[in-house]
């Protein structure tokens, strides 16, 4: 852990921006969100006792007031109220100067404020001192719940023209809920079915639906933890797959904190066409369990999939650079619709985007067995030059087996194409591309898979 935080501690400080802000990348324009979850991440790294520096909180502080002053982001556009409320809470809880002015204004419009901003508005009286006045928000959040008699939970709305937040917000709304009553009241009786709604609530057994909700759900289950004593637990657990006995396991208080997973496979005709597990358990603690299924096709090939709110296309073409008749370098792009491609080759991977405007998309292509990401070639910097090449996205990584592409802002198309040079002949399977909203990833879309065969250019 020490190692992890000095390596995010060093990455954090050499993206700040000049003026004390972060954007999503070096260089990015600043974001109040961001500023907000950095600045409140480097005072939970100085709790926990971690040296940070303080030059940099400082640099931090005085973007968020002037974030506070004006209301505006750095294009002049408005601030969400949720937002805002983030922003307050990051400086109350940093020690700024004069915060507890700040946390009175937001206290003004606590009627402008959905759950989100509501239970940061909570947390922000507490950091300036003011339990009273955070006991009657705490109030105000539990009125506004969603519950049912063994789950509870809060819902915000995003606005889709300001795109700070999700369209829903309500895995953060919940935890940032049960932060503030874990702290404020911790006996209400809202918080087990809270705890339990936040479990249930996840993708795959073991987090969230993103590293945004993970982390954000984490803080909430540790305050509720906290004062819940579920740590407390001793008590014996069977597990059962259609009537069979899978599992017997004692949980103790030392195993309370250390949940292990359970890999179940059935294959062929043992997998039945429909799967009943159940639970049994005995003792004293609270057992959470999360299943998850994963099926794997026999390869066949994987067709396009999409939604009308995102979809995506990939082309491959054939890349052929020549000299012009001023002796530079040009190419010229054909589409590459079949036959054998040679070792030595270059090609081009298309990938286009089409769908609803939204922040945070990602997309990830898989390149092809036997060949390689290229920057450059023939005197050509595919970064720098001309025409769609640098376009559609603001942050790109090329990795081992496959290119990375990240899109702060999507306006509703975007094309994204890269260079590969051909290198190892064979006969290879080319796995789908697939594009996600990295906040929304239920929101996706994928390319059809497909097949390239590479023969070697000596040997023909």
């Amino acid at each position: 852990l020490p190692r992890k935080v000095s390596r995010g501690l060093v990455r954090l400080y050499d993206h700040q921006r000049q003026d004390g802000s972060w954007g999503w990348w070096k260089g990015s324009d600043a974001d109040p969100f961001l500023t907000a979850y950095v600045m409140d991440g480097l005072r939970l790294a100085g709790e926990a006792g971690f040296a940070v520096d303080g030059e940099r909180v400082r640099a931090g502080q005085q973007q968020i007031r002037r974030f506070l002053d004006t209301g505006k982001t750095a294009d002049k556009q408005a601030i969400e109220p949720e937002i805002l409320a983030y922003l307050t809470y990051a400086y109350a809880e940093s020690k700024g100067e004069d915060a507890a002015r700040y946390v009175t204004a937001l206290e003004r419009r606590q009627a402008t404020l959905q759950p989100y901003g509501r239970a940061l508005l909570a947390l922000s009286l507490l950091a300036v001192g003011e339990r009273q006045r955070a006991g009657q928000v705490a109030v105000e959040i539990e009125r506004t719940v969603k519950a049912t008699d063994s789950e509870a939970h809060w819902e915000t709305k995003g606005d889709p023209r300001l795109l700070y937040l999700s369209e829903r917000a309500d895995l953060e709304a919940t935890a940032l809920s049960v932060r503030a009553l874990a702290k404020i009241a911790p006996r209400s009786p809202l918080l087990p079915r809270a705890a339990r709604w936040l479990v249930a609530s996840r993708r795959n057994g073991a987090y969230w639906n993103s590293t945004r909700d993970t982390a954000m759900v984490i803080l909430g289950l540790t305050e509720y933890l906290r004062v819940s004593q579920e740590l407390e637990a001793d008590y014996t657990f069977d597990l059962l797959l259609n009537g069979e006995p899978v599992l017997t396991r004692r949980v103790t208080a030392a195993e309370a904190v250390s949940g292990q997973p359970v890999v179940i496979e059935r294959v062929g005709e043992a997998l039945a066409p429909t799967n009943q597990f159940q639970i049994r358990k005995r003792g004293r603690g609270t057992l959470y369990l999360t299943a998850a299924l994963e099926s794997y096709t026999s390869g066949d090939p994987i067709p396009a999939a999409s939604r009308e709110s995102l979809r995506l296309n990939r082309e491959y073409f054939r890349l052929r650079v020549e000299s012009g008749p001023d002796g530079a370098p040009r190419w010229n792009l054909e589409p590459l619709t079949g036959g054998v491609l040679r070792s030595g080759e270059l090609i081009v991977s298309r990938l286009t985007l089409t769908g609803d405007r939204a922040r945070y998309l990602l997309v990830e292509d898989p390149i092809p067995a036997g060949c390689e990401q290229v920057t450059s070639s023939a005197g050509i910097d595919w970064a720098l030059a001309p025409g769609p090449w640098q376009e559609g996205f603001q942050h790109r990584e090329f990795r081992d087996q496959r290119s990375v592409f990240f899109l702060d802002y999507f306006s509703g198309k975007s094309v994204i194409q890269y260079a590969m040079r051909v290198q190892i002949p064979g006969e290879w399977k080319v796995a789908p591309a697939r594009g996600e909203r990295m906040y929304q990833p239920e929101i996706e879309a994928n390319s059809a898979s497909g097949i390239f065969r590479i023969v070697d250019r000596e040997r023909e």
